[in-house]
């Protein structure tokens, strides 16, 4: 299972760069982010349901939100977290089983 501490050393490196702008940083977070919850998911794939599926996504988003706090609000390193901490979130929260069910189609 991918770890928690190796996502977030990823994504510290990406803001420390100096050779990339705030957008290109921002596209390597997304990507990390992207990249980071697909492995995380084929991993937790058995788990879904149960109360423990998850808990990578809510400790790597809790993380990242953590290390947001450390930054000022709008700053160059927080809009990167950000960017890393939407992907998360949105993840999380399609892992739920009720919003993996799929939608009842309504009868003619």
């Amino acid at each position: 299972m991918p770890g928690t501490e190796k996502f977030m050393a990823d994504l510290l490196a990406i803001i420390a760069s100096t050779q990339q702008s705030e957008e290109q940083q921002v596209d390597a977070a997304t990507k990390l982010a992207m990249a980071y919850t697909a492995e995380l998911k084929d991993s937790l794939d058995k788990w879904i349901g149960k109360a423990s599926g998850d808990q990578g996504l809510i400790s790597t988003h809790k993380a990242i939100i953590a290390e947001q706090d450390r930054h000022p609000s709008k700053s160059s390193a927080w809009r990167v977290l950000h960017a890393a901490e939407t992907v998360i979130g949105d993840q999380k929260i399609n892992l739920r089983p009720s919003a993996r069910a799929p939608a009842h189609k309504s009868r003619p």
